[in-house]
């Protein structure tokens, strides 16, 4: 290599300063008038015998401001992220695969782009409901950060429990959207909520089809889940008093998607619309908000990956009357 330009080939492009090379890596310096939030294209030339070659990456350089958060992994771990296919795209993405949110602490994960299809994913004794209907493909055109827990108190700055892992459930819709706000966060909308929760399954739970992960969630098989969701050893009578993680992962390494908590999503409720749509953020209006996931008090049909609840959003829940928290989300520009 005997060149790096950025925006165009030699000599039109921008010419980046070349720190290092060795095989596989080049370290180069942004030139100026980068890093911009817009892709851009890498021409690279390379020494040959009748003058310089011209490599081209198309769209290969992305400015993404990752100030606010502390790497932990860049690359997937295969023992938290153990969907292949999901880590594959994680990898190739170039974004870092595990973060933490500096102002608040939470461990957050990389969602890769895809496409899956929305809707009702029918279990063993569930039908599914008409608001799952009907089922339509969606794609995700840019990765984002999801929390690996349901926001727990011990990350909430100004919590009132700050030393426990339990989930803030102690807020409205209304009340955790500016709250999220001022910490540079938002709630994953619907679909960004169950193509996270799927991790490229299709199944009605998040079972993942791996050694490591029974057939149904949480490490559960049918029996138990009749009368266990979310905080496994806990029954239905009595206080969760769970922490959030305690149970196993789905595939992308999110924990209590399933039970513990519903989960908040930034969509209002309404019918889901037929065909292709791509980054879907639901109905314009609405009187009530969608939450997911279910929570330890209810039925374990609500714990169905298509499975959908509306809420008011001024309406206080609490952990012994459908307790609802929010796993929040970090766009990545």
């Amino acid at each position: 290599v005997t060149g790096v330009y950025f925006g165009g080939p030699y000599p039109m492009g921008t010419p980046a300063t070349i720190f290092s090379k060795k095989w596989g890596e080049i370290v180069v310096q942004v030139p100026q008038g980068y890093p911009s939030m817009l892709a851009a294209d890498i021409y690279v030339t390379t020494a040959a015998t009748s003058g310089g070659q011209v490599v081209t990456l198309p769209q290969a350089f992305t400015y993404i401001d990752l100030s606010w958060a502390t790497i932990l992994d860049n690359q997937p771990d295969p023992t938290i992220v153990y969907n292949a296919q999901m880590r594959d795209k994680i990898a190739k993405s170039g974004l870092p695969a595990r973060v933490r949110h500096n102002a608040t602490g939470m461990e957050m994960l990389l969602v890769p782009e895809g496409s899956f299809n929305m809707g009702c994913s029918a279990s063993q004794d569930f039908a599914c409901s008409a608001d799952e209907l009907p089922v339509h493909p969606v794609t995700i055109t840019e990765p984002f950060y999801l929390a690996r827990y349901e926001w727990m108190n011990s990350e909430h700055p100004n919590g009132w429990f700050p030393n426990q892992n339990t989930v803030v459930a102690n807020y409205t819709w209304n009340q955790l959207q500016p709250i999220l706000q001022s910490y540079g966060l938002r709630m994953p909308t619907e679909a960004e909520w169950e193509y996270a929760y799927r991790a490229g399954t299709t199944t009605a739970y998040h079972a993942a089809n791996s050694p490591m992960v029974p057939s149904f969630i949480n490490g559960s098989d049918l029996e138990e889940l009749k009368w266990l969701i979310g905080c496994l050893g806990t029954n239905i009578e009595g206080n969760p008093g769970c922490d959030a993680g305690d149970r196993l992962p789905n595939g992308l390494g999110f924990y209590d998607m399933t039970g513990n908590a519903r989960e908040f999503v930034a969509d209002w409720y309404g019918p889901y619309q037929s065909g292709q749509q791509t980054n879907p953020t639901g109905p314009a209006t609405g009187a009530q908000r969608v939450t997911r996931g279910g929570a330890w008090i209810e039925w374990y049909g609500r714990g169905r990956a298509s499975s959908r609840t509306p809420w008011n959003p001024d309406l206080v829940s609490d952990q012994n009357a459908f307790p609802t928290g929010v796993r929040p989300a970090k766009s990545i520009r």
